[in-house]
């Protein structure tokens, strides 16, 4: 990795630490859409899925929004595809989304516990277009669906894909105001 590639990954993980620290996230998200899927409908599932949660979690009429940084990983493909235009790639994609607690915000889940709050949301990406039920929708894997404590080892694991997928932080769909 040439110098000048260091330094925009670097200038990434800043931007994110900052994002991050003004909402103060609680929960690491990993969402696996079924196999050999483009880019494209990988996207357009991860905002139909962030557009679910809104409606969900907070009332019809309200301003807020969820405070949400996601990002869209390829996986294994990432090692076999380093050369091709990405876009392009039919790959195992994955969304990470670093996401704050509804239940703590006025919402429409605030009387709801982590436990039916991980059960909503595996619910809603299990209706979610190319997401994979089996992965995700079941509820006593607690791999998909974990407290965050440490925000620095967080963001280096984010970013592990960065080098070859700088399109993985996928900031037009951040929202760090938790406002429309």
């Amino acid at each position: 990795m040439n110098y000048q590639s260091q330094m925009l990954i670097k200038q990434h993980k800043e931007d994110v630490s900052q994002f991050t620290a003004s909402f103060n996230p609680s929960f690491f998200i990993t969402l696996i859409f079924r196999a050999d899927l483009s880019r494209q409908k990988a996207e357009e599932s991860l905002a139909g899925f962030i557009r679910k949660m809104n409606r969900c979690f907070f009332p019809r009429k309200s301003r807020y929004k969820l405070r949400v940084l996601p990002v869209l990983e390829m996986g294994l493909a990432r090692y076999l595809y380093q050369s091709c235009d990405i876009e392009k790639v039919e790959a195992n994609w994955h969304i990470h989304l670093i996401m704050e607690n509804p239940i703590e915000r006025e919402s429409n889940v605030s009387h709801l516990d982590v436990i039916a709050l991980k059960k909503l949301v595996g619910n809603l990406w299990g209706a979610t277009p190319y997401g994979d039920r089996a992965f995700t929708t079941r509820y006593d894997r607690a791999d998909w669906f974990q407290p965050i404590y440490d925000m620095d080892n967080l963001t280096g694991y984010i970013f592990k894909e960065v080098p070859r997928n700088e399109m993985a932080v996928m900031y037009e769909y951040a929202n760090n105001s938790g406002v429309k």
